[in-house]
Parts: structure tokens; sequence; C-alpha cells
């Protein structure tokens, strides 16, 4: 089974990509890359 995992660094997406190395799944896991929330021109 294909798994498609949008937000792979966050929580969630964490989890679900460790729940899903079990044989019999293939994971890809997709996430933005990090953001300065100190930068008011980066968002």
């Amino acid at each position: 089974m294909k798994i498609l995992v949008f937000g792979a660094k966050g929580m969630l997406g964490h989890d679900l990509m460790n729940v899903f190395t079990a044989p019999g799944y293939e994971i890809i896991g997709l996430d933005k890359p990090e953001v300065d929330i100190t930068d008011k021109f980066a968002a």
C-alpha cells in the first residue's frame, strides 16, 4: 500500500510515518521548509 503524508515533520505526521514503517507499506513524507518566524517577509 502506498501512503503519502503531508506535514511529515509535524507531531501527527511524524507519528504516522512511524506507524506505517511496517512491511507492506510504501510511505512518502512531504513537508515545507522551515520558516524563520521572526522574519516578517518569510511567510
